[in-house]
Order: structure tokens, then sequence, then C-alpha cells
């Protein structure tokens, strides 16, 4: 116990079996062990909303006899709140995110769902890991309803055909998942809202290191009331893992480690191996050929690398206002982009190079002195820029140049050079305010209405080159006037209704509408180069005009040259630099700036 602690009496405390005050046995003592280590790693990435471990250990006067302790909280029997619960919950998966202490998926000790021993062992794969903790429940439910052939012929299936299709994708190619800490049991008998504060807490945790959408599989079944709008609500915080269109069934699959545990817990009711076999039935009627169904579906795309662009990119952005490519990067590609960029932002930190995003501004123009501090890097295309081979490589890549062909519904003969920048971590924490870019915060609803009507002539994308976070949207919001609430609210407002945190992993890219309605968080001790670009049609006008040449992009335009690139692709970048050049001759005159901070 802590120096200085003196156990007066011991009384039982609610109705729930989690605050009896002992186990027995060697199982006992293992469980009090599992639950003390597994709420230690919980309270260190979320301190406020677990109670604080404080001991375990065996009894002096009984040795057989185990307990665990920790502070004290009196909790209402309500349901969590769906806002806050699912904030605490997604905060702490991010801030744990690959943060595995070998980097692998697992927990340093036994813990238990239940009176079940969870078997935790070490795995750089999240397929083989979870497929081990699957095959311990499916052993635990069989002793106690028996073997069954049916239920023998499904699992095999499971085993060879659908954890490998719906898991081994979120690991394929340069596509990655990072571990993250995962509570395991989070369903409402185990997270209460405080008496006092109303805040969640969360404990009788299971943890280990896995895949975040694994701590969604109890929120599916309709017997612990959260379902669909707790998801929903969560993901506004993390987005869904790629593949997207698998999520529902990946689920699913979560979901059965929890259905299969109620068969073991409940020998004489049949309902719960029976739905447990109606899903695996399901999952395994859907995916007969396995991975490999899979591995054709990837090799029947062109390019093989750009795989999740074959979905329909711009059925996606038109519905929710952004779409999120998986890295198409090869590692050397992204140490090269990344090493460019490092050598860009030394010069811009130096003085050297005078174009530049500079605190506290949000919009143009900014200053070109760097001593208050800088968010951004323009002009990465400038003659002058030392590593502007490399960055007009990564501009004019043929999977950029294709999918804004797909965006646009057009041709290489329609599009046009527009900005590549680089926004990258700021000396010091930095926020964007609500906004549209090229629809000011005092148009009028019916101003609005009619601005959203208007084409967008333009793509633009952020390319990360390190795990980035900072991008916060309202999905949808592209398509509507801003609502009564949206249009009240503090312009740096931290919970927008709908708000959505695009979560992007080194070498994704998300393509997004300049006017949905978004914001950005820059941390200044979290690494950021993100590479921003926008690419344009010949019918753009003077509105596309505008959100160029507010840049200054045409002070040095002339002298752009693009000689670095391919015989096929330099062709191409020449003609769109050309287009830029006649925009800006005919439509550029007096274009002002689209926002004023």
């Amino acid at each position: 116990l802590p120096e200085g602690v003196k156990v007066l009496s011991i009384s039982p405390s609610g109705a729930s079996a989690w605050v009896q005050t002992g186990a027995t046995g060697d199982r006992g003592r293992e469980m009090m062990r599992g639950t003390f280590e597994s709420e230690q790693t919980l309270y260190a990435f979320a301190p406020s909303n677990v109670p604080k471990p404080l001991a375990w250990g065996t009894y002096k006067q009984e040795p057989d006899s185990h307990f665990y302790m920790c502070d004290f909280y009196d909790m209402t029997d309500d349901p969590p709140d769906i806002s806050s619960f699912c904030a605490v919950v997604a905060k702490m998966h991010l801030d744990s995110m690959g943060k595995s202490p070998n980097g692998q998926y697992g927990f340093h000790v036994t813990t238990h769902l239940a009176y079940v021993d969870n078997d935790n062992s070490w795995s750089d794969s999240w397929e083989q890991w979870y497929a081990g903790a699957l095959k311990r429940m499916l052993q635990e439910e069989e002793k106690s309803h028996g073997p069954d052939d049916a239920l023998k012929v499904l699992t095999n299936a499971m085993f060879e055909k659908v954890i490998p299709r719906l898991l081994r994708p979120l690991e394929t190619g340069d596509r990655q998942i990072k571990p993250c800490l995962i509570h395991s049991d989070l369903w409402p008998g185990n997270a209460k809202p405080d008496a006092e504060t109303d805040k969640p807490m969360i404990f009788d945790s299971c943890a280990f290191w896995g895949h975040n959408e694994a701590d969604l599989g109890s929120w599916r079944a309709p017997r612990y009331r959260l379902g669909r709008p707790y998801m929903t609500e969560y993901h506004k915080h993390i987005s869904v893992s790629h593949p997207a269109e698998d999520w529902d069934d990946r689920n699913a699959l979560y979901a059965l480690r929890y259905d299969l545990l109620h068969s073991a817990l409940f020998p004489k009711e049949p309902k719960f191996r029976k739905g447990a076999m109606e899903d695996m039935k399901h999952l395994v009627d859907k995916y007969p050929e396995g991975y490999a169904g899979f591995a054709k579906q990837l090799k029947s795309i062109i390019d093989r690398r750009a795989y999740g662009m074959a979905i329909t990119h711009d059925s996606t952005l038109t519905l929710q206002g952004y779409v999120i490519l998986p890295s198409s990067l090869t590692r050397e590609e992204l140490a090269t982009l990344r090493s460019a960029c490092l050598n860009a932002r030394s010069l811009a930190e130096s003085g050297q190079w005078p174009h530049l995003r500079t605190l506290p501004k949000q919009f143009p123009p900014w200053s070109s002195d760097p001593s208050n501090g800088i968010w951004g890097i323009q002009h990465l295309l400038h003659p002058d820029m030392p590593s502007h081979k490399v960055f007009a490589a990564s501009y004019f890549n043929n999977t950029i140049v294709e999918t804004v062909k797909q965006l646009l519904g057009c041709t290489e003969d329609d599009l046009v050079m527009e900005l590549y920048n680089l926004l990258v971590r700021p000396t010091r924490d930095f926020e964007l305010r609500w906004h549209r870019d090229d629809i000011p915060p005092s148009a009028s609803a019916e101003e609005e209405e009619e601005r959203l009507r208007e084409p967008a002539w333009h793509a633009q994308w952020n390319l990360a080159l390190y795990d980035d976070h900072s991008l916060i949207v309202v999905p949808g919001s592209h398509k509507r006037a801003r609502t009564d609430e949206e249009r009240a609210a503090d312009p740096y407002e931290k919970d927008m209704p709908g708000q959505l945190v695009v979560q992007l992993e080194a070498g994704d890219v998300v393509f997004y509408d300049n006017n949905i309605l978004h914001r950005g968080v820059y941390e200044c001790e979290k690494e950021r180069m993100t590479l921003h670009g926008s690419m344009g049609h010949v019918a753009g006008g003077k509105t596309r005009a505008r959100n160029v040449l507010q840049h200054g992009t045409g002070e040095w335009l002339d002298r752009c040259r693009l000689d670095g690139l391919e015989n096929g692709m330099r062709e191409t970048a020449d003609r769109m630099r050309r287009r830029l050049v006649h925009l800006g001759r005919t439509e550029g005159e007096d274009t002002g700036f689209s926002q004023q901070d």
C-alpha cells in the first residue's frame, strides 16, 4: 500500500461485482495483478477519467485471498453522456497511439474479460494477435456449451478466410495501423458519470495494445444501449481506418469476441451461441474467397499503389466534402520529401526565404519576417526554392493529377497549375478560426447558398508527411448554409456540432472542398510537414484567379521551370503553368483577397 495508508474497515458499496473486495486462488491473484497493471496503464493516458490505481496484493491473514485498490468515486447509474464519453475514449486512443512499449500488439501481463484469461502474447501482426484472442474465446465458449459441428465449420472459415480478408488489408503495402491502448470492456457497466462532476469515468479494463476500432466491438450489441450513435460520435474524433468500406464488417468481427464471451458466461442460454453463429455465417458467406478476393480487387486497379482511389472519390467528396486516399508513397519518396521540407523550413526560420505564413495571421498577406514565428512556407514551385524539382515531382505526380481529373470530371487539357505550399509545426500553439476559404463569415444564408451552388473549378489537398490530426471539418457543410448554431458559435469553438477530426497517417492525402466549414489546430510539440496543394480548371475564371494570385504566385510564374520532370509529365505540367499565366493576364487584375483576419 502507499506509504502512510492504514486500513480502517472494508465494506461493500453498490451492487456491481466490481466492488467486491477480493478474489481467491491463483486465478484471483492473476486477475488482481492484471487489473492493477491494466488500470495503471489506462490512468497514465486518462488520469481525469480513470480511478487512480493504488495497490494490489494478498491479505496477510488470508493468503488465498487477493485484492485490488483504487481511489473511490461515487458514480450514478446513468449511461455515459455520448459526447463526453466518446471524446474521452478517442483522446485515450489518440494520446496512446504508437506508444506500445515495443511497438507490438498485446500486453505485458495476462488480463481477464470476466473470468476468461486473454492471450496477450506480443505480436507484430494485428491479424495474428486478434486471431489468437478470438481463438481463446472460442475455446472457453466450447467448454460451456460443448462442441458443435456447424460451429467448427464456421470457425475454420473465419480463421482461413474472414480474419485475413478483414484485418490483413489494414497492414497491406504501405498502409499500417499503430497500436493504441484498448480498454477492451467498454460497456455501460464499466463507464459511469461521476456523481459530483458528471464527467465519464471508465474502469474495470482488460487492456491491450491494438487497433483502436477494436474498442468499439462491444458497442454493437443492442444489450449495451450504445450502438451506431456512439460509433458515429467517436468517429468525429478519429476517422475510420482504411479500407473504410470494410468498417462495418470489421466491427462485426470485433463484436464477435464479446458475443462468444456472453455465450461462455451463460451456458444455459443458447441464444448467445446462436447469435454468434449467425454473425459468423454472414461474414463467411460474404467473403468466400478470403484475402485472395481482396488481392484480386487490388490487382484490377491500374496503379496498385493507389488502392482506395478506385472508390468513387467524386461521389464521396460530393457527399461528405472530403475524401482520404491511403498513402501511395514509397519509404524512399517519403524520406526525400521530408528532407526537402526540412531544408525549406530551415531557410524560412532563418530569414532566408521570404514567402511565409507568419503568426498570428490566418489569411494573406503575410509578413516576410519570421521573428514572430511561422506556420507555413509558400511557393514550393518557385524557381529559387532549392528543392523545387522535388516538390514539382510531388505536385505533378500521376496519382494526384489523375485524382484531380476524376474529381473535376475533366481532361489534362483543362487543368491549371495553382498552389503548392508547406504547412509546418508552429513555434507556438496556433489555431485557425472556423471558415470557408472563399465565403466570408459575414455572408447571409442566402448569399452562402448562392455561392455554394457555384462550381468549385478546382481540387485541393493535404499530403501529410507525418501523422497529422490538424484539420477539423463539419462533413456535409459544403452543401448548405451555416445553421443558426454555427453562426452563433465562437470562431474557435472546440466542439462544433457534427465536427470530425481528419486523421491522416504519414503519406495519406485528403482532398476536401475548400468551402466545407473547417478549421486547423496546430500544436508546437507535434512535428508537422504537410504539403498543401490545389489544382484548377480553365473555367475557374476570376474566382480561381483571386484564390491563387492573392498568394503572390504571379511574381515568379514566368520564371518557373519544370525541366526536372519526366518527359511526358513535363509537357503536361508546362501547359498547366501557361494556363495559369493566361489566367493571371486575363482575370488577375485587382483580384483582391478572399478573406481578412
